[in-house]
C-alpha cells in the first residue's frame, strides 16, 4: 500500500525503493514459493480445507500484486527487477469470472517481464580458460 501510496505523492518517498521494499518483503515472507497445505498447516489440524485453500489464494494475491508494482516500477524507470521470474513457482490466481482481467493483467507483466530479460540481457562473455556461456532459461552463467 505504501508502495502504491508513493506512486500517487510528488513529494515522498521512492517509489522504486518502496516497491522494492514490498517485493522484498513479500519474498522474505515466502510468498513466492507455492506451500503444499502439509507444510503450512501442520499445527493448524482443524482447519477446514475451503480456509486453507482461501489462505493459499490469499498469499498468491499479495505477492502477484508486489510483483506487478515492482515489474511496472523497474520498467518505466529502466531498474532491474528484485526477483527473477525463474525463482517464482507460486500459481497465478484462479482465474473466474470476477478474477479475469486480474489473470491477464499477470500474464501481461510475466510477458514484459520476459521481453526485458531478453532486451537487457548480459552480453556473452569472452572466452576464458574454460569456455562460459550464458543459459537464458536459468538467466545464469554455465562452464562449457
Amino acid at each position: 500500500m505504501l508502495a502504491v501510496f508513493s506512486q500517487k505523492v510528488l513529494d515522498g518517498s521512492s517509489v522504486w525503493q518502496t516497491a522494492g521494499m514490498a517485493i522484498r518483503a513479500a519474498v522474505a515472507l515466502g510468498l513466492h514459493r507455492e506451500l503444499s497445505n502439509e507444510y503450512y498447516f501442520h499445527r493448524q489440524r482443524g482447519v477446514p480445507e475451503q480456509q486453507k485453500s482461501k489462505m493459499n489464494d490469499l498469499r498468491s494475491r499479495i505477492f502477484w500484486s508486489a510483483y506487478g508494482i515492482e515489474r511496472m516500477n523497474g520498467l518505466i524507470l529502466g531498474r532491474p527487477f528484485s526477483i527473477s521470474d525463474v525463482d517464482i513457482n507460486v500459481p497465478v490466481p484462479k482465474r473466474t469470472l470476477k478474477t479475469e482481467i486480474a489473470y491477464q493483467v499477470v500474464m501481461l507483466w510475466q510477458i514484459q517481464s520476459r521481453l526485458s530479460r531478453f532486451i537487457y540481457k548480459p552480453p556473452r562473455l569472452m572466452g576464458t580458460p574454460k569456455e562460459l556461456e550464458y543459459d537464458e532459461k536459468t538467466n545464469s552463467v554455465q562452464i562449457k
